[in-house]
């Protein structure tokens, strides 16, 4: 069902649709910006992945695993990401 809300917010009716590296790397897209959303929300979405992963339960790999892999291309590339953004914090004013 969040996947479903996922196309729907991205505006793809397509499930096939590459969600690719560029995509992940650029912090105004709608994909990151609803990733990171989705990571924030109640019920806290980041709980169980996060238990799955300390855990090692490779039975959420085939539903969490597409999304943990997008959330770790995200914040690998955190500081190059930020370098990006529009409303990016200044230093040096």
């Amino acid at each position: 069902m969040i996947f479903s809300f996922f196309y729907k917010c991205i505006k793809s009716n397509n499930p096939d649709d590459d969600l690719t590296e560029d995509i992940l790397l650029d912090p105004n897209s709608q994909e990151v910006c609803l990733l990171l959303y989705i990571y924030s929300i109640e019920p806290p979405f980041y709980a169980e992945l996060n238990r799955a992963a300390r855990s090692k339960d490779y039975s959420k790999i085939p539903t969490l695993g597409p999304y943990a892999c997008a959330l770790h291309i995200i914040l690998q590339n955190g500081e190059a990401i930020e370098r990006k953004r529009d409303d990016k914090i200044r230093q040096g004013i």
